[in-house]
C-alpha cells in the first residue's frame, strides 16, 4: 500500500494526509463546479433578461401600433364628420354671418350644431398625440376660425347657464388650433376665404 511503512503513527498521518488531500481536490472541484455552475445561471438570468427585454419592446411596439391604429380610425370618423355636406354648410353659414355679416335666417341653430360637434372632437382629439397632430395638420384653421367665429357665443351661453365648462373641449380645441396656425404658419393670416 502506498506510504506504508512500519511506524503506525507515521501511516496514520499518511492516511491522514491523503484523505485531507483527497478532501481538497474534491473541495476544488466542487468549488470549479460551482463556478461554472454560477457562470450558467448568470449567462441564463442575461438570457433570460434580454428575452424579457425584447418581449417588453415587442409589446411596446404592438401598443404603440394599436394606438396608432385607434387614432387613425377616429381621425377617419372626424374627416368624415367635417368633410360631410351639412357640416361643410353649417361652417360656411357662421363664417358668412361672422366674417361677412350675411345672415340667412338659420344662424342660432347652426352655432350649436357647429359648437356641438367641435366639442366632441376635441373630446377625442384631446386623448391622444398621435390623433392631435393628425387632425391640426388637417383641420387646424377651420376649428380655429370656427373658434374665433363661435367664442362670445359659447361665453355668453356658459353665463347663462351658470355652467363655466359648457363647450370646454371646444375652446381647448379652438386655441390649441389657434397655437397650431401661429407656430406653423407665422407668416399667414387666419381668414376663412
Amino acid at each position: 500500500m502506498i506510504g506504508q511503512t512500519g511506524d503506525p503513527v507515521a501511516n496514520a498521518t499518511i492516511m491522514l494526509a491523503l484523505v485531507t488531500l483527497g478532501l481538497v481536490i474534491i473541495g476544488a472541484v466542487f468549488g470549479m463546479l460551482q463556478v461554472r455552475a454560477q457562470r450558467e445561471i448568470t449567462r441564463m438570468q442575461g438570457r433570460l433578461v434580454t428575452a424579457q427585454e425584447e418581449t417588453a419592446k415587442a409589446q411596446q411596439m404592438a401598443a404603440e401600433a394599436q394606438e396608432k391604429s385607434i387614432a387613425m380610425n377616429a381621425f377617419m370618423q372626424i374627416h368624415a364628420m367635417l368633410n360631410s355636406e351639412t357640416s361643410r354648410n353649417n361652417r360656411k353659414i357662421v363664417f358668412d354671418k361672422e366674417f361677412k355679416g350675411i345672415d340667412n335666417g338659420a344662424y342660432e341653430k347652426v352655432i350649436w350644431l357647429v359648437a356641438g360637434e367641435f366639442n366632441q372632437i376635441g373630446a377625442l382629439v384631446r386623448t391622444s398625440g398621435i390623433l392631435r397632430d393628425l387632425y391640426f395638420l388637417s383641420y387646424a384653421r377651420a376649428t380655429a376660425l370656427s373658434w374665433q367665429a363661435l367664442e362670445k357665443y359659447v361665453m355668453a351661453e356658459r353665463q347663462k347657464r351658470g355652467n363655466r365648462t359648457f363647450h370646454q373641449l371646444f375652446e381647448w380645441l379652438g386655441a390649441s388650433a389657434m397655437l397650431y396656425w401661429k407656430e406653423k404658419y407665422p407668416e399667414d393670416e387666419l381668414k376663412p376665404y
